[in-house]
């Protein structure tokens, strides 16, 4: 398992988040700007490693892979591209400009469970940081009104 506080399992984290959402199509163009300059500069050290993340986005060996190539970087490589990745992470963020249902900094749970998220407008839970041992949980979540409904 990685270390989840490296630079390389940053930068492999950030590049699978961004490859998923780019095949999802919802990044803005400076995610994608930035995403494409991380990518580029990874690609020199594991090859066809950042092509196989885009495919496979949830592909935890692979973000090991490129974990343990960043982390082997001489440290100026390796501050320059946490820059990039912070870059990135910045850019994915900001992409948001409708509603958003469960919206969490850093998630650190032995597992998670999920339930049904609906939300029409706003901001359904905001939550910086969980870190538990056990399950992190959540939901049903819903804010705003009904679709379809309107005050009259």
């Amino acid at each position: 398992m990685t270390d989840p506080a490296t630079i390389g399992t940053l930068v492999a984290t950030s590049l699978s988040i961004a490859a998923d959402e780019t095949i999802k199509g919802v990044v803005s163009e400076a995610a994608k700007d930035a995403y494409r300059a991380l990518k580029e500069k990874v690609a020199h050290w594991v090859g066809g490693d950042v092509e196989a993340l885009e495919k496979a986005p949830a592909s935890v060996n692979r973000r090991a892979l490129i974990a343990e190539a960043v982390d082997g970087q001489p440290i100026n490589e390796r501050a320059m591209v946490k820059t990039l990745a912070a870059v990135l992470v910045a850019a994915l963020k900001s992409r948001h400009d409708g509603p958003i249902g469960l919206d969490i900094g850093k998630l650190n749970a032995l597992s998670v469970q999920l339930d049904a998220i609906n939300v029409t407008e706003g901001t359904g839970v905001h939550i910086d940081e969980v870190i538990t041992l056990g399950e992190f949980r959540a939901g049903p979540i819903n804010v705003g009104p009904s679709p379809g409904k309107t005050d009259r």
